[in-house]
């Protein structure tokens, strides 16, 4: 069994995957951004900022 089988087997969203990856267009990795769908509680993308750590003096 090839490594293929196993993930069409196991995976959501690989069903069929061997045949679907030699079509074109057949085949796309599910993403959830790019669908717009965000397990945020408002729905939506959410953003923050962190400090960007400096280089301690030598």
């Amino acid at each position: 069994m090839s490594i293929r089988d196993t993930m069409a087997q196991v995976l959501d969203g690989f069903e069929d995957f061997n045949r679907r990856v030699r079509m074109p267009l057949g085949f796309r990795i599910r993403q959830p951004a790019r669908e717009r769908v965000f397990l945020t509680e408002s729905g939506r993308a959410e953003f923050s900022a962190a400090p960007v750590p400096t280089k301690p003096d030598s």
